[in-house]
């Protein structure tokens, strides 16, 4: 059964662009159990550009996926 809040962030990162810690709490577990560090994980990313840390609040990080831009819809005139 699929977990409807890992879902929620699924969607979001598809339609926003952002990525919350909890999604990459989910799809990071494995790694972490291996022993990686997300922290360098997510640092290699941000240098090569696949994500742009930011946080609304000290307690809120997030990092957006600029690979998710789309071009927006045009608005009727």
């Amino acid at each position: 059964m699929e977990d409807p809040v890992n879902s929620k962030y699924w969607l979001e990162v598809e339609k926003t662009g952002v990525l919350r810690m909890e999604l990459v709490d989910h799809v990071f577990y494995k790694f972490i159990q291996q022993g990686l560090v997300k922290k360098d994980i997510l640092d290699m990313m941000e240098r090569f550009g696949l994500i742009a840390k930011f946080s609304p609040s000290p307690t809120d990080v997030k990092y957006f996926v600029p690979a998710q831009l789309k071009s927006s819809p045009e608005r009727p005139l």
